[in-house]
């Protein structure tokens, strides 16, 4: 018998404790095991990343493997776009996202950071979630 979960954690963050351990300790897996795993893989990245977790469990043997879903281009654009003049000292955040200027060179270095690799399609598909973001561009100099 196979059980799917999918679920979300920060990057390099995940802790042996409710309600992570309650659900994955309720289907038999390792949550300490499963915890040091996930945060081996994802220590690199900064901890706000939040990031979708696939998990799959054989149930007759309790074995188990994941599956990271990467970060989307619009949550990509929204940790650039807060500028340290919008972030206090608290780390509270203000302003809005549509006060970041992007130049086309950001525009392209955001294309190829995220898709590693530049096309038409690429750059419109770019265009298409800054758009809808509501960012603006500017000349670049």
């Amino acid at each position: 018998m196979l059980i799917f979960l999918s679920f979300y954690l920060n990057s390099n963050s995940a802790l042996i404790s409710p309600p992570l351990s309650t659900v994955l300790g309720n289907i038999g897996v390792k949550t300490k095991m499963f915890c040091d795993y996930f945060n081996k893989l994802t220590k690199v990245l900064p901890v706000f990343l939040k990031l979708r977790v696939y998990l799959r469990i054989v149930f007759s043997d309790k074995k188990w493997d994941c599956l990271i879903k990467g970060v989307s281009l619009s949550n990509i654009l929204k940790y650039i776009s807060v500028s340290k003049d919008n972030i206090l000292k608290s780390g509270i955040v203000f302003g809005s996202l549509n006060k970041l200027n992007l130049s086309i060179v950001d525009l392209f270095l955001l294309g190829f950071f995220y898709f590693f690799f530049l096309s038409k399609k690429v750059i419109n598909m770019c265009l298409g979630v800054i758009y809808s973001m509501g960012i603006f561009f500017f000349k670049s100099k």
